[in-house]
């Protein structure tokens, strides 16, 4: 299963889904830093130039989406 932006959606705010990886490009990630952007710890959706972001940094809000990414706390992300 991949992270997977439905129907390609691109805007600030879009809700991402889990979803069978397809290899598409909407459910590719890649480190911002490798591209430059702001934040050592975000991943960047090579479709969308998007960071995964959090609505708020409230640990028991699981909902994810992507945003222009700015280097927040909230698109700090550690992989385990």
């Amino acid at each position: 299963m991949c992270l997977d932006k439905p129907n390609g959606q691109n805007a600030n705010g879009t809700k991402l889904q889990i979803w069978e990886c397809n290899g598409q490009d909407q459910q590719l990630w890649t480190s911002a830093s490798l591209l430059g952007l702001p934040g050592p710890n975000a991943y960047v959706n090579k479709q969308s130039r998007t960071c995964l972001d959090t609505p708020n940094t409230n640990l028991n809000n699981p909902q994810v989406w992507v945003w222009s990414c700015w280097g927040g706390l909230n698109q700090s992300w550690n992989l385990r």
